[in-house]
């Protein structure tokens, strides 16, 4: 297996060629491409803290011209895709050769008769919903990023969102995925019996090696791969090869069926790239109710989503002080109306509180975080009941304040500073002092919250830093943004000690270090460690069978290093 590509932005004279060979091809079977400057540059970031400008920036067609690129790419040159730039992780970017589906590869075929879509891997999420909302239908693992993602970067992380607690996150909702392979060509990777599956392992083809190491390693790995996710159980997991994904045995007449898609969901496009999926839509349901609620006492979190949790909520989710103050800059209107809410202001002395603030506010009150959970139904009188159960049951709770949102305006302000949370903390700048997306997906237990959130607290506290958090606490998925100045000599490795300490509580709390934005280059270093070498090793074998020759987005998820980090990072 061959290395990173390069360590520099300068082109080796082996680079050169590459790149000049591959233009001829590219030239000669009229496949669209561009080196403008201007558009590498704008392809060299995503949402991350990192930058790394390709030297092409190619926009296949279809998958035959995908197919002739990665026929005619050798070592030193490599593949990266994109589609919307709001990864977390730094997963998209290259400084070699770039696809951009979005131009061309978008086709989406709705059969609402099934509940099923077909998408090409250049689509939006907000145009196949679209389409599918024609049937009041959607796919339910939609991000907080869902008005500017694509589905390919949902599938590459295997994102998840609100929905994620009653609906699973991507990986439950991808059928199927054509992919092309090292090889240059494109392969249907679906549900099969174990007849099937085993006869695929006895092809003498890459497809055949694929099959036949998935084979063995269900075989040699059993034990590790059931207790893996027993000694991490959580509902939600990015990080890592999801090949514990590919069995499922039906309950009733225990017989084994196989799918290796799994393995592609959450792959950042290391082990080929994926041109189409089967996806699975979700029925709009019609009544919704929502609760919100102020917590100060974080030991009382898990008896409170104990309690939620019982009553099938469809969504649960939650944003810390810090985020909520900071959301006063950005959204005074919906933020003044949560503090009304909180602070039990009347509409005539609203006026007041928007010129003068109140002289009371939420932080006054000394409220930690704050908790929305919203119930769906197609019937009016389950959503009314499950949530007049929920209030009257915790407002037991000395301390608690919980309110049943009557009107639609603070429905609606609820939900806006929930969904903008991400951004208000992600894009945090104060001169040299940045966001930094590391520990932003990490996924506990629930149970475990009131252990969870003291000691990362402390943690952050003992480093000095500032911080803010938010997330799909239903799932025990938080997003804790830290912030660090990017001018400080020392901040690579302030924020390798910080993922360190980190990434070993949740380890040690039985969660995961990534529940939907995957690894790309911040998390890929420390897979070894949160795994284990056993498990780690696993990885590397899928890899090195998908992609022999190194050449699907390399140093994500296997190889990546502190120093990449460092080399990457965004200048201030």
């Amino acid at each position: 297996m061959h290395d990173e590509t390069t360590s520099s932005d300068t082109q080796t004279s082996e680079e050169i060629k590459a790149l000049a060979e591959l233009a001829e091809v590219l030239h000669r079977e009229d496949i669209e491409f561009t080196d403008d400057e201007q558009v590498r540059t704008e392809s060299s970031r995503d949402a991350s803290i990192f930058t790394q400008t390709p030297q092409l920036v190619i926009y296949p067609r279809n998958s035959s011209e995908i197919g002739t690129i990665v026929r005619v790419i050798k070592y030193p040159l490599s593949l990266g895709t994109r589609a919307g730039g709001t990864c977390m992780t730094g997963a998209p970017l290259t400084k070699s050769v770039l696809l951009n589906l979005t131009k061309h590869m978008t086709y989406v075929e709705v059969r609402p008769e099934c509940q099923e879509a077909i998408v090409e891997m250049g689509a939006f999420y907000h145009d196949i919903e679209t389409k599918t909302m024609e049937h009041s239908l959607y796919l339910a693992s939609y991000p907080s990023s869902k008005d500017m993602c694509g589905i390919g970067g949902m599938i590459g992380n295997n994102a998840s969102g609100e929905k994620s607690l009653r609906y699973g996150a991507t990986i439950d909702n991808v059928l199927a995925v054509k992919a092309v392979l090292s090889d240059g060509i494109e392969y249907d990777f679906e549900e099969m019996n174990e007849i099937d599956f085993l006869a695929k392992a006895e092809l003498d083809t890459l497809e055949g090696d694929i099959y036949k190491m998935v084979r063995d390693t269900l075989n040699e790995h059993e034990k590790s791969l059931v207790s893996l996710h027993k000694d991490h159980p959580v509902k939600k997991c990015a990080s890592g090869y999801r090949i514990d994904k590919v069995i499922k045995v039906n309950p009733e007449t225990k017989l084994r069926t196989y799918n290796l898609a799994p393995l592609f969901v959450g792959s950042q496009a290391t082990l080929g790239i994926i041109t189409e999926a089967k996806i699975k839509l979700t029925k709009k349901q019609e009544f919704r109710k929502l609760i919100f609620m102020g917590v100060k006492t974080l030991s009382d979190l898990p008896v409170i989503l104990k309690n939620i949790l019982s009553h099938d909520p469809e969504s649960v989710e939650t944003f810390d002080i810090h985020t909520f103050e900071r959301s006063k800059g950005f959204n005074p209107e919906h933020t003044n109306r949560i503090e009304k809410l909180m602070c039990g202001v009347s509409d005539e002395k609203m006026a007041d509180v928007n010129i003068k603030k109140s002289t009371k506010t939420v932080a006054d009150l000394g409220f930690s975080l704050f908790v929305l959970a919203e119930f769906a139904s197609d019937s009016k009188e389950i959503v009314e009941e499950q949530a007049k159960d929920v209030v009257e049951e915790l407002n037991s709770i000395h301390d608690l304040k919980v309110y049943s949102i009557e009107d639609t305006d603070t429905y609606n302000s609820v939900w806006k500073i929930r969904r903008t949370s991400f951004g208000v903390m992600r894009d945090y700048k104060d001169g040299t002092k940045h966001a930094v997306p590391c520990i932003e997906d990490v996924i506990v237990p629930v149970s475990k919250f009131d252990i969870f959130i003291p000691k990362l607290i402390s943690i952050l506290d003992e480093q000095g830093i500032f911080f803010g958090f938010h997330g799909h606490i239903g799932d025990g998925s938080l997003r804790i943004i830290p912030v660090f100045d990017l001018a400080d000599s020392h901040v690579v490795t302030k924020i390798d000690t910080l993922c360190k300490s980190v990434f070993a509580l949740i380890k040690e709390l039985g969660g995961n270090m990534s529940a939907d934005h995957s690894d790309g280059i911040i998390r890929t270093p420390y897979l070894r460690d949160f795994y284990g070498d056993e498990i780690y090793n696993i990885f590397v074998v899928i890899k090195n069978t998908f992609d022999p020759e190194n050449i699907f987005n390399p140093g994500k998820k296997i190889g990546g290093t502190i120093e990449d980090i460092k080399r990457d990072m965004i200048q201030v």
